[in-house]
Protein backbone atom coordinates (compact mmCIF):
# COMPACT_ATOMS: atom_id res chain seq x y z
CA UNK A 1 0.00 0.00 0.00
CA UNK A 2 2.92 2.52 0.78
CA UNK A 3 4.43 1.84 -2.38
CA UNK A 4 1.52 3.14 -4.31
CA UNK A 5 1.52 6.27 -2.32
CA UNK A 6 5.05 6.42 -3.19
CA UNK A 7 5.13 5.52 -6.90
CA UNK A 8 2.18 8.20 -6.96
CA UNK A 9 3.97 10.83 -5.53
CA UNK A 10 6.99 9.98 -7.66
CA UNK A 11 4.76 11.16 -10.79
CA UNK A 12 3.94 14.39 -9.57
CA UNK A 13 1.79 16.67 -11.87
CA UNK A 14 0.33 19.28 -11.34
CA UNK A 15 -3.35 17.61 -11.27
CA UNK A 16 -2.14 16.01 -8.62
CA UNK A 17 -0.94 17.80 -6.34
CA UNK A 18 -4.20 17.95 -4.02
CA UNK A 19 -4.44 14.07 -4.27
CA UNK A 20 -0.60 13.95 -3.54
CA UNK A 21 -1.17 16.04 -0.30
CA UNK A 22 -4.52 13.61 0.74
CA UNK A 23 -2.29 10.70 0.86
CA UNK A 24 0.40 12.25 2.64
CA UNK A 25 -1.50 13.46 5.11
CA UNK A 26 -3.26 9.93 5.55
CA UNK A 27 0.72 8.24 5.37
CA UNK A 28 1.44 10.97 8.18
CA UNK A 29 -1.93 9.74 10.25
CA UNK A 30 -0.75 6.29 10.31
CA UNK A 31 2.83 6.44 10.23
CA UNK A 32 3.95 9.70 12.49
CA UNK A 33 7.46 8.39 12.78
CA UNK A 34 7.58 6.33 9.06
CA UNK A 35 10.51 6.47 6.54
CA UNK A 36 9.26 9.00 4.65
CA UNK A 37 7.36 11.23 7.16
CA UNK A 38 10.34 13.75 6.79
CA UNK A 39 9.54 14.34 2.56
CA UNK A 40 5.69 14.04 3.78
CA UNK A 41 6.26 16.99 6.33
CA UNK A 42 8.01 19.27 3.75
CA UNK A 43 5.29 18.42 1.13
CA UNK A 44 2.51 19.24 3.76
CA UNK A 45 4.26 22.49 4.41
CA UNK A 46 4.50 23.39 0.52
CA UNK A 47 1.20 22.31 -0.29
CA UNK A 48 -0.08 24.73 2.79
CA UNK A 49 1.74 27.71 1.52
CA UNK A 50 0.54 27.65 -2.32
CA UNK A 51 -2.48 27.40 -1.22
CA UNK A 52 -3.11 30.54 -0.59
CA UNK A 53 -1.59 33.73 -1.84
CA UNK A 54 1.81 34.16 -1.21
CA UNK A 55 4.34 36.39 -1.97
CA UNK A 56 7.43 35.23 -4.31
CA UNK A 57 10.78 37.23 -5.25
CA UNK A 58 11.67 36.83 -8.93
CA UNK A 59 14.13 37.81 -11.42
CA UNK A 60 14.56 38.37 -15.04
CA UNK A 61 17.98 36.82 -15.89
CA UNK A 62 18.21 36.84 -19.17
CA UNK A 63 16.76 36.11 -22.22
CA UNK A 64 16.83 35.10 -26.17
CA UNK A 65 14.78 36.99 -29.18
CA UNK A 66 16.68 36.55 -32.71
CA UNK A 67 13.82 36.10 -34.67
CA UNK A 68 14.98 39.04 -37.70
CA UNK A 69 11.13 40.24 -37.86
CA UNK A 70 12.09 41.76 -34.11
CA UNK A 71 14.36 45.15 -34.24
CA UNK A 72 13.70 48.07 -36.69
CA UNK A 73 16.00 49.16 -39.61
CA UNK A 74 16.00 52.41 -38.80
CA UNK A 75 16.66 51.82 -34.78
CA UNK A 76 20.12 49.81 -35.55
CA UNK A 77 18.31 46.84 -36.09
CA UNK A 78 18.19 45.14 -32.91
CA UNK A 79 14.98 45.75 -30.22
CA UNK A 80 15.05 47.64 -27.19
CA UNK A 81 13.76 44.65 -25.14
CA UNK A 82 11.34 44.92 -21.66
CA UNK A 83 9.48 42.58 -20.03
CA UNK A 84 5.97 42.96 -18.17
CA UNK A 85 4.37 39.93 -15.81
CA UNK A 86 0.96 39.55 -15.01
CA UNK A 87 -0.09 37.13 -12.40
CA UNK A 88 -4.05 36.84 -11.70
CA UNK A 89 -4.68 40.01 -13.34
CA UNK A 90 -1.67 41.99 -11.37
CA UNK A 91 0.85 43.48 -13.48
CA UNK A 92 4.15 43.74 -12.35
CA UNK A 93 6.97 45.97 -14.56
CA UNK A 94 8.13 46.60 -16.74
CA UNK A 95 11.88 45.74 -15.76
CA UNK A 96 14.63 47.69 -17.42
CA UNK A 97 14.82 48.26 -20.75
CA UNK A 98 17.80 46.45 -22.77
CA UNK A 99 18.60 48.65 -25.92
CA UNK A 100 19.84 47.11 -29.36
CA UNK A 101 20.19 43.62 -28.20
CA UNK A 102 18.16 40.47 -29.33
CA UNK A 103 19.99 38.26 -26.43
CA UNK A 104 19.28 40.87 -23.16
CA UNK A 105 20.82 40.13 -19.76
CA UNK A 106 18.69 41.88 -17.54
CA UNK A 107 19.42 40.31 -14.05
CA UNK A 108 16.96 42.64 -12.71
CA UNK A 109 14.48 41.52 -9.87
CA UNK A 110 11.20 42.86 -9.95
CA UNK A 111 10.82 45.11 -6.95
CA UNK A 112 7.72 44.06 -5.83
CA UNK A 113 7.03 40.50 -5.06
CA UNK A 114 4.77 38.41 -6.91
CA UNK A 115 1.37 37.43 -5.74
CA UNK A 116 0.83 33.88 -6.69
CA UNK A 117 -1.52 30.98 -5.02
CA UNK A 118 -2.57 27.63 -7.01
CA UNK A 119 -3.96 27.94 -9.66
CA UNK A 120 -3.31 31.25 -10.54
CA UNK A 121 -2.46 31.72 -14.68
CA UNK A 122 1.00 33.69 -15.52
CA UNK A 123 1.32 35.53 -18.79
CA UNK A 124 4.80 37.17 -19.72
CA UNK A 125 4.83 39.81 -22.36
CA UNK A 126 8.26 40.85 -24.13
CA UNK A 127 8.14 44.52 -25.15
CA UNK A 128 10.07 46.54 -27.66
CA UNK A 129 10.30 49.82 -27.04
CA UNK A 130 12.12 50.96 -30.09
CA UNK A 131 9.88 54.31 -31.26
CA UNK A 132 6.65 53.04 -29.36
CA UNK A 133 5.53 49.88 -26.99
CA UNK A 134 4.85 47.05 -29.20
CA UNK A 135 4.40 43.02 -27.89
CA UNK A 136 7.40 41.07 -29.01
CA UNK A 137 5.65 38.11 -27.70
CA UNK A 138 3.11 36.95 -25.24
CA UNK A 139 3.87 34.04 -23.72
CA UNK A 140 0.92 32.25 -21.36
CA UNK A 141 0.81 29.88 -19.10
CA UNK A 142 -1.12 26.62 -20.29
CA UNK A 143 -4.79 26.70 -19.42
CA UNK A 144 -5.76 25.25 -16.63
CA UNK A 145 -2.19 24.53 -15.25
CA UNK A 146 -2.83 25.13 -10.99
CA UNK A 147 1.25 25.21 -10.71
CA UNK A 148 1.62 28.26 -13.08
CA UNK A 149 4.35 29.94 -10.96
CA UNK A 150 7.17 27.23 -12.42
CA UNK A 151 7.13 29.53 -15.44
CA UNK A 152 8.95 32.32 -13.05
CA UNK A 153 11.44 29.77 -11.69
CA UNK A 154 13.62 28.47 -15.24
CA UNK A 155 13.23 28.74 -18.94
CA UNK A 156 10.10 29.63 -20.37
CA UNK A 157 9.64 29.68 -24.68
CA UNK A 158 6.96 30.04 -26.86
CA UNK A 159 4.42 26.94 -26.80
CA UNK A 160 3.68 27.55 -30.84
CA UNK A 161 7.25 27.23 -31.74
CA UNK A 162 10.14 30.19 -32.49
CA UNK A 163 13.45 30.61 -30.97
CA UNK A 164 12.33 33.08 -27.92
CA UNK A 165 13.53 31.93 -24.58
CA UNK A 166 13.67 34.15 -21.33
CA UNK A 167 15.27 32.98 -18.30
CA UNK A 168 14.04 33.77 -14.74
CA UNK A 169 14.98 32.66 -10.91
CA UNK A 170 12.69 32.93 -8.39
CA UNK A 171 12.50 31.67 -4.73
CA UNK A 172 9.28 29.44 -5.58
CA UNK A 173 10.64 25.72 -5.43
CA UNK A 174 8.85 22.27 -6.31
CA UNK A 175 9.25 19.70 -3.36
CA UNK A 176 11.64 17.05 -3.71
CA UNK A 177 10.71 13.67 -2.16
CA UNK A 178 12.89 10.71 -1.63
CA UNK A 179 12.30 7.43 -4.83
CA UNK A 180 10.41 4.37 -2.66
CA UNK A 181 12.63 1.70 -1.97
Amino acid sequence: MLTGKLTTIRRLTPTTSAQVAQRLRDYLRDHPDGRYAADAERYQEWWDKVSVPGQYRVTLRRGEVPEPKVGRYFSGGAPDLGVVIEVAGAVYGPSTIIRDSHRPVWDYTFPQPITWKLGDPVNVRIIDYDWSASEVYVLHSRQGDPLAMRLLAGTITPTKGGKTTLVFASDFTMPALSPPG
